[in-house]
């Protein structure tokens, strides 16, 4: 190796360092990039080291994977590296808010390190315990202080005291899905579910009457007749109700129609069981309101879905 090159370790700390940077200047779309390919830089040293297959995305996250098994992380839980995949889905498709980068940029960081000490010392292998949480968080409590970033430094000082109180592990646990299985589509829910809101809202509203929008702001609705697994919190809040439930952001910032919040709460782990929640939904507006102008858009939609569920079957 020339001295112009870069050691692989060295290239995944830097990525972490161009998250920061793009961090500050309020780009969490190229923020995201970064974290996802410290995070599949990360892997790609160790898989390496191990003899492992390391050429393209899908053999990274099969290392991932094995990583995250080898350290006590079932598969199909948040995993730290989920985390680093849902930065890549929002390099992507852009439906992360600031707040929630913050949040969940700690655990990527932590993700990163980790992986770095199991290819500097190879004895290593113990889970990603309190001691790393804290360490990660630390590397995140520098940078709003360094830009004098108020509101962020406030944010993430919350996030220390919460993680370190909580323990590791997701700011809220999805709850156990039924109905559909648990599967990982290679592609987001969040437009489709935009694009929904976007027409039932905005370009079309009369397709709901006002008991629709009720339920639609009653969680116990959203949860056992929609049967939508988001965390327990309603599809829609009004702007009065504001985004924040118990100090935390669950909503998008985007106000619909000026008047509801969106629900954000949409967890990789259930993308298709809430596919095909949504999916009954738009079917019933389509099969109830024939003649209806926004009836095309919801059949487009209602496409949208049952392509969704047909790709994360596959």
């Amino acid at each position: 190796m020339n001295a112009n090159q870069h050691h692989p370790s060295d290239v995944a700390r830097n990525h972490l360092l161009a998250s920061l940077n793009a961090l500050a200047a309020d780009d969490c779309v190229k923020c995201s990039q970064h974290l996802w390919l410290a995070a599949r830089q990360a892997a790609a040293v160790v898989a390496q080291r191990r003899g492992w297959p390391a050429a393209s995305d899908a053999e990274i996250k099969a290392a991932m994977r094995r990583i995250d098994a080898e350290n006590g992380k079932e598969p199909d839980a948040a995993a730290d590296s989920h985390t680093a995949e849902l930065f890549r889905d929002n390099a992507n498709y852009d439906f992360l808010e600031k707040d929630e980068v913050i949040w969940f940029q700690p655990i990527v960081h932590g993700f990163v390190n980790r992986m770095l000490a199991l290819n500097d010392r190879a004895h290593y292998n113990g889970p990603f315990d309190a001691d790393d949480t804290d360490r990660a968080i630390d590397s995140i409590e520098r940078l709003p202080t360094s830009i004098d970033a108020t509101a962020e430094t406030a944010l993430v000082n919350r996030l220390k005291d919460e993680r370190r109180r909580e323990g590791y592990g997701s700011p809220v646990q999805p709850p156990p899905a039924t109905g559909y299985p648990m599967a990982t589509p290679s592609e987001p829910l969040q437009p489709i579910v935009r694009r929904l809101m976007s027409v039932l809202l905005e370009d079309h509203p009369t397709l709901l009457d006002d008991a629709d929008v009720l339920n639609l702001l009653n969680s116990d609705y959203c949860q056992n007749e929609l049967r939508l697994q988001t965390s327990g919190f309603a599809l829609l809040r009004t702007e009065r109700e504001g985004r924040s439930v118990s100090g935390h952001s669950r909503y998008w910032a985007k106000l619909y129609a000026g008047k509801y919040y969106v629900c954000s709460q949409w967890w990789k782990d259930y993308h298709r069981h809430n596919a095909g929640s949504l999916l009954r939904f738009v079917t019933k507006f389509v099969q109830g309101n024939p003649g209806h102008p926004g009836i095309p858009a919801l059949v487009e939609i209602e496409k949208m879905l049952t392509d969704y569920i047909a790709q994360s079957a596959a």
